[in-house]
């Protein structure tokens, strides 16, 4: 069975697919190959810095926008669950969220990344993505790992995780 991982590197070597626009964001324009580049740095940064390892979280606390494609892609390739971390949760929410998640990292913009600073190491993305050691590798992705989580209120008006698995791509 295949990953999320496994069908987006696939796709990112077909050379039919690799120079199509899949990112498009005002005057921002990914390939499917720039995608999987920028996508492979930043995984890399994620090990390198945080120590971002296989089963670990990433948070994602930004709006929607191309870095929000290219987190959530460098971190499944991490080996990492990533959490959306909605920029319109209130203060209390997110303090429990990333209290009980405890993500190695948080990946955010430069005009919210203040907000949650304080609870955990940031990421924030700038005018360039780090440059990591070439050494650096990427763990082996199985199906039964988590692809990400996210919160619902359920019936008790508790935040309650829950998860998903990068086998799920296999419907895709």
């Amino acid at each position: 069975m295949s990953t999320l991982v496994e069908l987006f590197r696939k796709a990112a070597n077909q050379a039919e697919l690799k120079s199509k626009i899949v990112v498009c964001d005002g005057d921002t324009k990914w390939t499917l190959a720039e995608l999987d580049t920028m996508s492979e740095k930043l995984a890399k940064h994620f090990v390198e810095k945080y120590g971002a390892k296989r089963g670990d979280c990433i948070g994602i606390y930004m709006n929607k926008c191309a870095f929000y494609a290219l987190a959530y892609t460098a971190a499944l390739k991490a080996g990492c669950a990533y959490l959306p971390l909605d920029v319109f949760y209130p203060q209390p929410l997110l303090i429990d969220i990333i209290t009980e998640i405890k993500p190695v990292v948080i990946c955010s913009t430069p005009d919210i990344a203040n907000c949650i600073s304080d609870l955990a190491p940031m990421y924030v993305f700038g005018s360039s993505l780090p440059n990591p050691s070439q050494s650096i590798k990427l763990p082996e992705i199985g199906p039964d790992d988590r692809a990400y989580i996210v919160y619902s209120s359920g019936t008790t008006g508790k935040p309650k995780g829950a998860r998903s698995f990068l086998s799920l791509g296999a419907f895709f």
